[in-house]
């Protein structure tokens, strides 16, 4: 069972990673290193929060603290650090690893990799500020959650009333 588990663990398109609860890297897998752009060697003698861009690590840290204090998995949206210097988008679900007894001995947490979700949703602004007619979105009860320019001239409010 478990090379069973293994093998769907390095398998994942998606990155998996196990760390202490202060942050070390413990195990990843093929998905978080290529995400990161660092060798799985590299990224075990790292605590995760190297890869956390300054801005996002108070968030980070708050996620983690509820996640330990509830024993309920989090979800996050934050941009990673790549060894190349860039940074990529990603959406991370947290949550803490127990022992039998109920004590957290660590974290896991899965990343997925919102490029292309993030790229979408641009091109999708894109043509709806481009549109020559007026366009809003508005949700279940009603609220406006989206306008474009033209809505904005039409009926003169600014964009955030």
């Amino acid at each position: 069972m478990k090379i069973f588990f293994e093998n769907i663990f390095e398998a994942s398109k998606d990155a998996i990673g196990y760390a202490t609860l202060d942050g070390t890297l413990l195990l990843i897998n093929r998905a978080f290193s290529e995400l990161t752009g660092f060798s799985r060697e590299e990224l075990l003698t790292m605590n995760v929060r190297a890869l956390i861009p300054e801005q996002h690590r108070k968030q980070r840290d708050d996620m983690v603290a509820q996640v330990l204090q509830t024993g309920e998995p989090g979800e996050y949206e934050i941009e990673y650090l790549r060894k190349n210097g860039s940074r990529v988008p990603v959406s991370i679900t947290v949550f803490a690893v127990k022992r039998e007894d109920g004590k957290s001995t660590g974290l896991a947490a899965i990343v997925r990799d919102l490029t292309e979700r993030k790229h979408a949703e641009e091109q999708f602004r894109l043509v709806v500020e481009s549109s020559p007619s007026g366009l809003l979105m508005v949700d279940k009860q009603g609220t406006i959650c989206m306008v474009n320019r033209q809505i904005d001239q039409l009926f003169g409010y600014e964009r955030a009333e």
